[in-house]
């Protein structure tokens, strides 16, 4: 057993690019911070229905080749889709709770 103390772990805070679509706005090449709330750095959105959309391209070091990956998010909204390339891996209800995904597979 891996004590959480000695996993090995990278950062995703900072820029992502961002996309919102709604039946009242939809906004595309936009860049946001993480974590945030995209409502404060977009003012336009602040009461807009619709989903975000955040994309990040991530090259993972070499050394950790072969070993369990797991992404870990606290804050997420409240219903949640992660994809790697494009493909659905996990889904998120809870906005409240932290979202650990087994990226292993993918």
């Amino acid at each position: 057993m891996t004590s959480e103390s000695s996993r090995l772990s990278l950062s995703l805070d900072g820029l992502w690019d961002f996309a919102f679509e709604g039946p009242t706005i939809s906004l595309a090449g936009a860049e946001i911070r993480t974590p945030s709330v995209w409502q404060t750095q977009l003012p336009c959105l602040r009461n807009a229905p619709g989903v975000g959309r955040y994309r990040r391209r991530i090259a993972l070091p070499e050394s950790w080749r072969g070993r369990a990956l797991h992404l870990v998010m606290d804050g997420v909204f409240h219903e949640t889709t992660v994809l790697v390339d494009e493909t659905p891996v996990a889904r998120h209800g809870d906005g409240w709770t932290t979202l650990d995904v087994d990226l292993t597979a993918a």
